[in-house]
């Protein structure tokens, strides 16, 4: 990720900081 996305997450709810993500094209895995 670039910092410009860490940055927008940060700050979010986990259920819109992943919902901010998949609109940008990142998968997101639970498998950490």
């Amino acid at each position: 990720m670039n910092p410009e996305d860490i940055k927008a997450v940060f700050g979010m709810q986990p259920e819109a900081a992943v919902a901010y993500l998949k609109q940008k094209g990142r998968l997101v895995s639970w498998d950490w």
